[in-house]
């Protein structure tokens, strides 16, 4: 599988100016926790914007736009357990078969098939919960994407919302969309990997920033599924699904690796989805009434399914909600017959916890140059990975204790640098650029701004929201809200003292 951890950075939008230690993708956090993978520490903590002038907020007021993160096989025990749940007794009388209230849910989702039915050109197998109190079905349309095809397992509401979504109405979309899902690419080839298998792998030098590939969605599943069916009937489900797809993009799919033996195609289906989605969410998609929960799809896009982990990747990759497409781009330098690498777990945890993740959840052994180093090598990056996550902290404080300086950012880049985190500079150059502003230092400012304008086109797409405003920034850091924020500092105040850098 080709997913990976999403770092708090790269959230593709917020409401107003917020910190960069609150950029964290909302969604990842649920889900992750939910799953019981790891608790990230930047799900804990929010800021509210430089206006307040405060440390950080325990909680979570406000709804980001997630991006993609991955699924894990270690799912199934929740899939498992979830499914278990929904055979039982009813709830409440709400759940009674003779309730006016589910008789009437029973009528709006008649009428929202029948809605629905008209819009995809294919909506087939539906599948009902236990109670009948929600419903699932196969919609499908071969023609989406210039003729790919996608399929979607999920509720007729959903479904209708999908289909009025503007991947599925505006089809001029994409043509803005560089070499969108071209069959073959001379940038790069599907090749052996030695110890690793098929591997996307360059076929010439690659600069940084340079697109590699965007890809449309083949199957997406409404994660909710499992909570209101078996596990059986979700397996049945994905392998008709698959099916409605275009025979050229079935055979991509179904040349994925499923990491394991398999008895029959409904289990290959089923396997091919678990090690090779990503987590997609509804909530760029659809425009929901306040309060409103979003809806989470496990995603499989092949062809970047392809490309094999490494704690220390060369590519990047980034959701674009108005196309379906999964977008991958160079993160450094990449020379010809390197193989193109993505990470599937978070680059800053230390080497015996991705190792224990990856062995976990993917089940192979880590063999990339950052985790087989000698031991010594290996104590020192997860002594800067410590250090690294101590530092960031500081950059939440906007209050006048704050030990935030621009030392401490260029210390911090160079700590990035160190660890070859090259898909979250961005982050880094974010952080110099406030931080020489707030001292009232412009030059500095806008060259850590244009670098991060630059670096986020890689880590967040183009097309996305600029939350710190570094446009203007670059072009007027004198007008940006950041300017002097920082005065003390700026007026001579010390900025030693006592900072923890150290777990």
């Amino acid at each position: 599988m080709k997913p990976q951890r999403f770092l708090p950075i790269y959230a593709t939008g917020v409401i107003g100016k917020s910190s960069l230690g609150y950029m964290v993708d909302y969604g990842r956090c649920h889900w992750e926790n939910f799953l019981g993978n790891f608790e990230n520490s930047f799900c804990d903590a929010s800021f509210e914007g430089p206006d307040e002038l405060s440390t950080i907020e325990s909680k979570h007021t406000h709804l980001l736009h997630p991006v993609a993160t991955p699924v894990f096989p270690s799912v199934e025990k929740a899939i498992t357990k979830s499914a278990e749940q929904a055979v039982g007794t009813f709830k409440n009388d709400a759940d009674h078969p003779t309730s006016p209230l589910l008789v009437e849910k029973k009528e709006k989702i008649r009428s929202e098939k029948l809605q629905a039915q008209d819009l995809w050109p294919i909506a087939t197998t539906c599948v009902s919960s236990h109670n009948n109190t929600e419903e699932f079905c196969i919609y499908a349309n071969p023609g989406f994407a210039g003729g790919r095809g996608i399929t979607i397992l999920t509720t007729p509401s959903e479904a209708l919302k999908l289909a009025k979504s503007p991947a599925f109405e505006q089809k001029d979309l994409y043509k803005t969309v560089k070499n969108f899902n071209a069959p073959e690419s001379d940038k790069w080839h599907v090749e052996n990997v030695p110890n690793k298998g098929m591997g996307l792998v360059a076929s010439h030098n690659l600069p940084l920033g340079d697109h590699i590939m965007s890809v449309s969605a083949a199957i997406m599943t409404d994660f909710s599924m499992w909570d209101h069916v078996s596990e059986e009937q979700v397996r049945s489900m994905q392998a008709e699904a698959i099916s409605h797809l275009p025979k050229h993009h079935e055979k991509i799919f179904m040349n994925l690796s499923t990491h394991d033996a398999v008895q029959s195609r409904e289990e290959q289906v089923y396997k091919i989805i678990l090690t090779n989605a990503f987590d997609i969410s509804d909530i760029e998609v659809i425009n929901r009434p306040s309060g409103e929960q979003a809806v989470n799809f496990f995603t499989v896009f092949p062809e970047v399914s392809r490309m094999n982990h490494d704690c220390r990747p060369n590519a990047h990759y980034y959701w674009d909600p108005d196309t379906f497409t999964q977008n991958v781009w160079a993160t450094r330098p990449i020379t010809a017959g390197e193989e193109i690498t993505i990470t599937y777990v978070d680059m800053l945890l230390p080497r015996d916890e991705r190792v224990t993740r990856l062995d976990h959840t993917w089940h192979f052994p880590c063999a990339c140059t950052q985790c087989t180093q000698m031991d010594r090598i290996v104590e020192a990056s997860d002594a800067r990975i410590a250090q690294i996550t101590d530092l960031q902290r500081h950059f939440n404080d906007y209050s006048e204790e704050s030990y935030a300086s621009p030392e401490m950012a260029e210390t911090l880049i160079s700590l990035y640098e160190q660890e070859r985190l090259y898909s979250r500079m961005y982050e880094v150059y974010t952080y110099a650029a406030v931080e020489y502003n707030a001292v009232g230092r412009p030059w500095e400012a806008i060259k850590y701004a244009r670098l991060a304008i630059g670096h986020g086109f890689v880590a967040r797409g183009a097309k996305n929201e600029d939350p710190f405003d570094l446009e203007v920034l670059a072009q007027d850091p004198w007008e940006h809200w950041s300017f002097m924020i920082r005065r003390k500092e700026a007026n001579g105040k010390p900025t030693g003292g006592h900072i923890t850098t150290s777990g």
